[in-house]
Parts: structure tokens; C-alpha cells; sequence
């Protein structure tokens, strides 16, 4: 018979029952060793080859700002020699201070501090983060589902071996902090409904406190989600003594946040433009984000399926069990319904979700689908649900869908298998491959410019202490021109020419800037022309391919390409 009979937890393997060694070991079996068994091949695959790839140009951000901090005591954009000015300088402040969140850039400083400079020191910390946030988990699971090790088993495993989780807590970037923290609000919150103590009124002020000033937008959306959850399932459990003491976390959170908000005016972006209408936008972003969701393998529509079937059939047993599933559910999608409603993103130069937004969802999502797994473990088979389970992890096959219906047309991908692979051998980028020709070629103190120009900024990290990174403001930057001027750096587009401009890809901007910067001009006086010759391509696929969001990440480099199409084209500045 296909269905079980109504009962408690399966029992483990016959093995179990039939050695009595095994016997013996499982009377004495808890939870608890579910995290400590899982955690070997998780903390294995979370540090090997950490620094295999070269960070790209958000992780670089916080490991420059980082930098500076380390070395001035300021979140400053500015290191003396270059100066940050991603978007024409719009994401530093006058005084050339970063507007973004801090916290990360805090963290990658400490680790700086401790272990020097370097691309492992400055990913390491976010990897124990994302560690810790396991841990949090398995509070939760505790709190939730006392002695239910299988449950623990598919929630932690299907979390935490997930490629997702496993690219994300890799990044030197916020990715980590926000899992941590975001876990660590949910649990202050649940144990707060459990016990009413003053110390989970703390964790909660403090969770969000923090979660605030890893990102802002993050943290607002969340709590928000956070709150439906409770105006949903648990509103009626508030007496007005809770909700006093909810009213103190939020006076402590909002004592601890506000003056740093008003004071860099966090909700002005003049680094965003938009030119869609904000509902035709909305309602783009509404179905971006459904179709990602499962593209990317935080909610498979297959599984999905799969899982709302099992709750709905077996509604009238492990109730506490699959109230907390829709409870994890409701959060991951109010977290998303949130972020849509409040996120910067534009619709015009992208064609598909922003992920790394909707992160905090991520442990939730998963762990709805976890509760499902155990619950086909409980009613149907145990060897079924950890069939599934492996299928999640190891493919995208439950994400099958039309072309029509994926962002870039869907085709079957190995997961775990292909990132296992990914971290047991080499994979040069071309920020590596850039880095070292110009540690060959160029001189100290040339000036270098890129296009993208984002690809600028991984450039200054890694040799900004030899050479210059040029042309990066026009005269319509919001930064004030008087003090740009007084740095003394060759900002200017218009006024400097690069010694070396390297082009990621053959862009159709790229004839445009190489005759921008040939243009005759006067120096000294004189009439002045350079000639910039292509002097070759290096022989690497130009995209940043090691980012985390699974629809952009691939786990091998491109090797079928066409160098002077899809390589990084070396022009160099050559005097008439």
C-alpha cells in the first residue's frame, strides 16, 4: 500500500532494530546530532577553495569600504589614491562617505585586521555567519519540533546543502548577515510567544537593529513579512502587557535606527532611475519574482505542488507540524511580497529578478519544503522522501518549464554535484585573468579604465595600491565638484586618457570610447592625439559567471567562446 497508516515518526532503518550496537546507539539518539553530522560536509564545502575566484564588483564594494575603514576609522569611498564612484559617484554622500549599510563592511574590516588582506579573509567571516545562521535554525527546530530528528534531518539538509545557501554565505557581502539575523529575529519571536521573557524582547531589538544596518530595505521588508505572520496566526495571543513589551523593542529599534536614517537620508537613491510607470513595474516584478522563485530553486514548482498536496491531505494530522509550514511559507512570501512593493529594481535593464533581495525568504522557502519531505517520509516512504530530497539538491529538474516562462530559456542543470565539482578545481575569472596582465604589462601609476565600468572596481581592490582607475565621473555627478577636484585624481572623463582601457566583451561601446579617448586635445598648450591599439584579447569569458544567484552562476568557466567577441579586448594608449 502506497499510504501509511495515521501513526507517530517512522522509525529509523531495520538496521537499527537488528544489530545491537545500532540498537543501543539510537535509545541514546537526539536531534541534536542531526546539525553535528550535517555540519561536516557543509562546513567542508562552505571553506573549500574559498578564494578560488576573484571577488566581483559587489563583494569588492564592501571589501574596499572595508579597507578604508580599517585604515581611517570612516566608511569612506576614498583611499587616497582612487576613489569609488560606482553610477557617477551616486552611492557616496558629499563627503564622499558610502550611503549603502555598514555592517557588512564592519565585519570584512575585522577579518582584515585579523588575518590581513586577502580574498579568503575577507569571504571567511561571512562563511561562519552563514554557519551560525544553521545553528539559529536548528534553534528554531528545536523550539518547534522537539525530538523530531528526521524532520531536522530534511529541513537543515535541504537548507544547508542547497546551492543557494552554499554560493550566498561564500560572497563577502551581506548575503550571510541578513540569513543570521533575519533567523535570529524569528526565533527571538517565537520564543517570545513561548515564554514572555524580557531577554527575547532584547533579541528581537537587537536582531532587527542589526539586520538594519547590514540593509536597510532587507530589514524593513521583513519585519513587515514578520508582522503579517503574527497579524495572521498569533494576534489573538497578545495580552496588553505583550504588547507593551512589543512596543519597547520597537521603541529601542527605532531609537537605534532612526537618527542614522534621517541623517543619510536612506530613502534617496539618485543612483536609481525608473521609466516605467511604479504599477506597470509592479505588476513585472510581481511575475519576475513567482517565475524565479522557481527558477532558482527556492520554491520548484513541482515540489511546491507536491508539498501543498501532502499538507492539504494530511491537514488533520501533524497539525503543529504543517501549521508551522504554512506559518515558514507566509513569511518567505510575505518577505517577497514586500521587497516587490519597496525594492529599487528596474524593469528596463534587466529581465529578471534581483534574488539577492529576497534572501532572507531563502531558509524559510526551504524549510516549508523540508516539512513536506518529512511528512512523504511520515505517510508515504522514507526512501521516496529522501529521493526527493537528493533531486532537490542535486538538479533543477523540479524548475521544468517552456522556455517562454524562464528568463533565459530553461535547460536542465546538475546542482550540488556541479558546485562540488566547482570548488575541486580551477576557475579563473576574468578579474584574475585581468589582474595578473596588468601586473605583467602595466606600470605603477598607470591609469587603467573599463567597460563595464563596474568591472572597475574589482580593478582598484586588487592593484589600486600600483595603478590609477581613471574616467569615472562626467561634470553630472551629485558629488560636490570643488572638492572631487581637490583629491587630485583623474576622475574626469572628458579630461583623461587611459593608459590601458580594457573591454569586458565586445560592447557597442566600445569603438565609442576607444574614439572618445583618440579624440585630438590640447595639453600644455599643444594640440595632442592618441591612437589606442588593441594589442590582443585575453583568452577568458568577460562575464562575472561566479556570482551566486543560481540563474547567473556557472559552475565551470565558459571555455566556448569567441575572444574578440566574449574575451577582455587590451587597448593601449599609444602617442601619435
Amino acid at each position: 500500500m502506497l499510504w501509511k497508516k495515521k501513526g507517530s515518526e517512522a522509525p529509523m532503518p531495520t538496521l537499527f532494530s537488528r544489530i545491537p550496537f545500532l540498537q543501543k546507539l539510537h535509545a541514546h539518539w537526539r536531534a541534536e546530532y542531526v546539525l553535528l553530522v550535517l555540519l561536516v560536509p557543509i562546513l567542508y564545502l562552505g571553506f573549500r577553495q574559498l578564494d578560488s575566484t576573484a571577488m566581483w564588483d559587489d563583494e569588492t564594494f564592501t571589501a574596499f569600504i572595508g579597507k578604508n575603514f580599517l585604515e581611517t576609522g570612516t566608511f569612506t569611498g576614498w583611499d587616497g589614491r582612487n576613489l569609488w564612484a560606482y553610477r557617477n559617484g551616486a552611492t557616496l554622500n558629499e563627503d564622499f562617505r558610502s550611503i549603502n549599510p555598514p555592517l557588512d563592511s564592519i565585519v570584512a574590516a575585522g577579518s582584515f585586521a585579523i588575518f590581513g588582506m586577502s580574498t579568503w579573509s575577507g569571504r571567511f567571516p561571512f562563511v561562519v555567519a552563514g554557519l551560525l545562521s544553521l545553528g539559529v535554525l536548528a534553534l528554531i527546530l528545536r523550539e518547534a519540533f522537539p525530538n523530531r530528528s528526521w524532520l531536522w534531518f530534511y529541513v537543515l539538509a535541504a537548507v544547508g546543502l542547497s546551492v543557494n545557501f552554499l554560493l550566498n554565505i561564500r560572497q563577502c557581502r551581506y548575503y550571510a548577515l541578513v540569513l543570521l539575523l533575519a533567523l535570529s529575529l524569528y526565533y527571538g519571536y517565537r520564543q517570545f510567544l513561548k515564554t514572555r521573557e524580557w531577554r527575547y524582547v532584547s533579541l528581537i531589538a537587537g536582531s532587527g537593529v542589526l539586520l538594519f544596518y547590514a540593509h536597510y530595505m532587507l530589514c524593513v521588508a521583513f519585519m513587515l513579512a514578520l508582522g503579517a505572520v503574527h497579524a495572521v496566526g498569533h494576534r489573538k495571543d497578545f495580552s496588553l502587557k505583550d504588547w507593551g513589551r512589543a512596543a519597547v523593542a520597537a521603541g529601542a529599534f527605532l531609537l537605534l535606527t532612526t537618527p542614522y536614517a534621517v541623517y543619510f537620508r536612506i530613502w534617496e537613491r539618485s543612483d536609481v532611475h525608473f521609466s516605467d510607470p511604479w504599477h506597470l513595474r509592479k505588476l513585472k516584478l510581481v511575475w519576475w519574482n513567482l517565475r524565479d522563485l522557481s527558477a532558482s530553486m527556492f520554491l520548484p514548482w513541482m515540489i511546491v505542488l507536491l508539498v501543498v498536496f501532502l499538507f492539504v491531505r494530511n491537514r488533520n494530522q501533524h497539525q503543529k507540524e504543517i501549521q508551522i509550514g504554512w506559518e515558514w511559507l507566509l513569511l518567505g512570501m510575505g518577505n517577497v511580497l514586500f521587497i516587490l512593493l519597496i525594492s529599487p529594481q528596474t524593469t528596463n535593464t534587466t529581465t529578471a529578478a534581483d534574488m539577492r533581495y529576497l534572501i532572507a525568504s531563502l531558509p524559510f522557502l526551504i524549510g516549508f519544503l523540508g516539512v513536506g519531505f518529512w511528512i512523504l517520509h511520515q505517510q508515504v516512504s522514507r526512501w521516496i522522501a529522501l529521493a526527493v530530497l537528493a533531486c532537490f539538491l542535486a538538479t533543477n529538474a523540479p524548475t521544468a518549464m517552456p522556455p517562454a516562462f524562464h528568463p533565459w530559456g530553461w535547460e536542465i542543470r546538475w546542482l550540488l554535484p556541479a558546485y562540488v565539482k566547482e570548488v575541486h578545481n580551477d576557475y579563473p575569472t576574468s578579474t584574475q585573468q585581468a589582474v595578473r596582465f596588468l601586473r605583467k604589462f602595466a606600470k605603477p601609476g598607470d591609469y587603467v579604465y573599463t567597460l563595464p565600468d563596474h568591472f572597475n572596481y574589482p580593478l582598484m581592490l586588487y592593484m589600486g595600491d600600483q595603478l590609477k582607475i581613471c574616467c569615472m565621473l562626467d561634470r553630472e555627478t551629485p558629488l560636490p565638484l570643488d572638492k572631487l577636484d581637490a583629491l587630485g585624481a583623474p576622475l574626469w572623463i572628458n579630461q583623461n586618457f587611459p593608459d590601458w582601457f580594457l573591454s569586458f566583451g565586445n560592447h557597442h561601446r566600445t569603438k565609442v570610447l576607444v574614439e572618445h579617448f583618440s579624440r585630438p586635445h590640447l595639453e600644455g598648450g599643444k594640440l595632442v592625439e592618441y591612437r589606442y591599439k588593441l594589442i590582443g584579447a585575453i583568452e577568458v569569458f568577460w562575464n562575472q559567471t561566479q556570482r551566486p544567484e543560481l540563474l547567473l552562476h556557472r559552475f565551470e568557466p565558459i571555455t566556448e567562446y569567441k575572444a574578440a567577441v566574449d574575451g577582455v579586448l587590451v587597448y593601449q594608449k599609444q602617442k601619435e
